[in-house]
């Protein structure tokens, strides 16, 4: 165990690493409240499915003594009310809230530094740390990464990040059904390192696992993000001690300076109405409006040119007066804010440092429409469609050659469009810029 590598695949090709198929089983081990016995017969039974010669845990004794070789504090759950959503001392506490009407549940915080310190054992780690001072832009009027930033940039100039030895973090949260068919969902929350190269700090071993949120609801993201917080304003503020592979030590300080998630994540992590609701844009003040469809309504936000955009020292005084329109309306929010969260505390900007959902904004929802306005035949008596030209289309995207860079090649939209996924959308619109501004 003392060379075991759980950052191998769990079988040759798969997209799981053997640490990530212990976290998920123990999970779902806690969650269920399985037996040993029953834990002992899982993991041999995913081990037969896992072919031969492969590097899973096939006992429940080989199990435990993972979890103990990486430490027994390694893992902390907190205990919170079910109903309520109030943090508990421990699993036998009693709500004073509802008096223990409801279930005692838990979320799995995972310590930063334990984290941070492995890695900085690993040989060439540290030095990777200083790529932010020696890469070289393509251009220099460009936005080639987080360093190009006006947030990055003031605190790498005279700020936090001025020291070498100070590192920040980008968060990425979202949720992720375990079957189709059931409600039980998990939440991660990882971390990844601003100072890596792009092709370092998107590597699985060089990710931070920092929580995992798991249940039928969805998490309460200021009880979620809590312990994080701590972590962080205690790693800011007092920094760690890291351990490098010649013994010599070095004391590093760390500072969240952004996150992401889709659209309906941000929302709840923000306490910000859906997409789908008045004043629901992050980054303006246009509250929309609901368009007719005849059967159904759909809140649509008319292009202006001049938006009044959102003013990250307005969001406290908004969240304030939500809280109080709530004691009333539960369902209330002040343009868009339903109430305080956690991340106007963790982050420098609310507003400016939550990443866009391209995804969802742009592929998904944008130019899938635009490309079945313009292709399907339904449509075909419209001004503005070229279903006619379907066969060009394809063949054109079928005689390009697109870089290495990209992973697929084009799809056909006249046989494949129902199978479309973003990176389709993503590919098209690129392949479509390029071609019209040469």
């Amino acid at each position: 165990m003392d060379e075991f590598d759980d950052n191998q695949p769990i079988y040759n090709g798969a997209g799981i690493s053997v640490k990530e198929s212990l976290f998920a089983i123990l999970s779902f081990f806690m969650v269920h409240r399985l037996t040993g016995l029953c834990l002992n017969d899982l993991l041999a039974l995913i081990a037969l499915h896992c072919g031969p010669n492969n590097p899973c845990l096939k006992s429940l004794y080989k199990f435990k003594k993972y979890f103990k070789m990486i430490g027994s504090n390694f893992v902390t759950r907190h205990f919170y009310c079910s109903g309520c959503e109030v943090p508990l001392a421990n699993k036998g506490s009693i709500c004073e809230h509802c008096h223990g009407r409801h279930n005692v549940s838990f979320f799995i915080e995972l310590p930063i530094v334990t984290q941070l310190q492995s890695m900085f054992r690993r040989p060439q780690f540290y030095e990777s740390l200083g790529y932010r001072f020696n890469r070289v832009k393509k251009n220099h009027a460009n936005i080639e990464d987080i360093y190009d930033s006006n947030i990055y940039k003031e605190n790498a100039q005279n700020g936090f990040l001025a020291n070498r030895n100070n590192i920040s973090f980008f968060m990425y949260f979202d949720g992720l059904s375990l079957f189709k068919s059931s409600s039980f969902s998990i939440w991660p929350v990882y971390l990844t390192i601003n100072e890596l190269s792009y092709k370092l700090r998107t590597r699985k071993e060089n990710a931070i696992l920092a929580g995992i949120w798991f249940g039928k609801k969805k998490p309460n993201p200021n009880l979620f993000l809590g312990p994080l917080e701590r972590q962080l304003s205690s790693l800011k503020i007092n920094g760690a001690v890291m351990v490098l592979p010649d013994n010599t030590n070095v004391l590093i300080r760390g500072i969240l300076l952004g996150a992401v998630a889709d659209l309906p994540a941000k929302a709840l992590f923000m306490r910000f109405k859906q997409y789908n609701g008045a004043f629901s844009c992050s980054n303006c003040m246009a509250s929309g409006g609901r368009f007719d469809l005849g059967n159904s309504t759909v809140q649509v936000f008319p292009y202006f040119r001049d938006l009044e955009l959102r003013n990250n020292n307005d969001v406290a005084e908004f969240a304030e007066q939500a809280v109080a329109a709530r004691r009333v309306d539960p369902e209330a929010s002040v343009y868009g804010i339903k109430g305080h969260s956690i991340l106007s505390v963790m982050l420098p900007n609310l507003i400016l440092c939550m990443a866009l959902d391209v995804m969802h904004g742009v592929y998904l929802n944008v130019l899938d429409t635009l490309i079945a306005l313009w292709f399907d035949t339904k449509y075909s008596g419209m001004p503005f469609s070229i279903s006619d030209c379907v066969k060009l289309v394809d063949l054109r995207l079928k005689s390009i050659k697109p870089p290495s860079t990209f992973q697929n090649l084009p799809r056909s939209i006249k046989k494949d469009l129902g199978h479309y996924k973003a990176f389709d959308y993503k590919m098209f619109m690129t392949l479509f810029f390029a071609c019209t501004t040469r």
